[in-house]
């Protein structure tokens, strides 16, 4: 696990590497997460947020190569992403609410202008939309699941062959345990509760009184700590099997997404992940439903 000195020259490498990009209508670089504020293990990176004008375009081709470049330089350490001026203001669609609301509480300039006093507070319906969505996300890299499929309940056992293809950073018992970590976050926002770090998880669900959900929860930050984050996911030594501390964990992953469904369903909303190929989602940006959610 990196001392304060560490993240903080990781950051200045990552600074020296971004002033080395010509990046067209470059606003502001941020850090953000819980590697700010001295919640790590050795599982954690750094959280890394480019901000654009939007002028740049949605598929910027200088976030492109910025992004690819911080990837091969710094992976798995650090995990790049990139959004424009407008997914951070009021108008800015439900996919993009996890950014402003992250930045505003835990992000720090690296580098430009600090536009914070600039964003918008996402509304509580775009931020559980988003942070629901994330969570099926997770879920689908995990199973190869795409988007235009709906999640199926129960989820079948895990299939290694699919997992390592998936087209995500990190190993397989990483995907999982995020995968568990962000539907337990899920289940928090459905109730209106946002949490900006993993380690805000556990106590927020014991909060709610869940304290099985929140037992769950510190066996992972447990498991973080003393599990390797090892398997190079573009190599040859992927793993021939779930890592026995890791399997009770995916085992867990079909009865949380079943839960997840449930508890959206008792609410009237639907997986905000999918998108038919003709229906489109069952949410516009500004987070109503469209006639085939309801």
């Amino acid at each position: 696990m990196p001392a304060a000195s560490e993240w903080d020259e990781l950051i200045g490498q990552v600074v020296a590497l971004t002033r080395e990009h010509a990046i067209e209508h470059f606003v502001a670089l941020y850090a953000w997460g819980g590697a700010l504020a001295g919640e790590t293990d050795p599982w954690s990176d750094l959280d890394v947020c480019l901000v654009q004008a939007d002028a740049a375009g949605q598929d910027s081709d200088a976030a492109k190569d910025w992004k690819l470049s911080i990837s091969d330089e710094f992976e798995p350490r650090v995990d790049p992403s990139a959004v424009l001026m407008g997914q951070l203001g009021t108008d800015a669609h439900w996919r993009y609410a996890g950014y402003p609301w992250g930045l505003l509480r835990t992000g720090r300039l690296l580098l430009g202008d600090d536009i914070r006093g600039r964003i918008a507070e996402p509304t509580p319906r775009k931020l559980c939309l988003s942070t629901v969505s994330l969570a099926f996300l997770c879920l689908r890299r995990l199973y190869a699941i795409s988007r235009d499929k709906p999640m199926p309940d129960p989820l079948p056992p895990l299939d290694l062959r699919l997992a390592r293809c998936m087209p995500a950073p990190g190993n397989v018992a990483w995907q999982i345990v995020t995968s568990l970590l962000q539907g337990l976050r899920a289940l928090l926002a459905l109730d209106g509760v946002f949490v900006g770090t993993k380690r805000q998880i556990g106590p927020a669900l014991l909060q709610a009184g869940r304290p099985e959900l929140a037992e769950w929860c510190d066996r992972v930050q447990a498991l973080r700590k003393t599990v390797p984050r090892t398997d190079d996911m573009d190599g040859v030594d992927v793993v021939d099997e779930i890592p026995p501390p890791v399997q009770p964990f995916a085992e867990a992953l079909p009865g949380l997404l079943h839960l997840l469904l449930a508890e959206m369903s008792s609410r009237g909303l639907k997986d905000p992940s999918f998108e038919a190929k003709e229906g489109g989602s069952f949410y516009r940006p500004d987070g109503t439903p469209t006639e085939e959610s309801k």
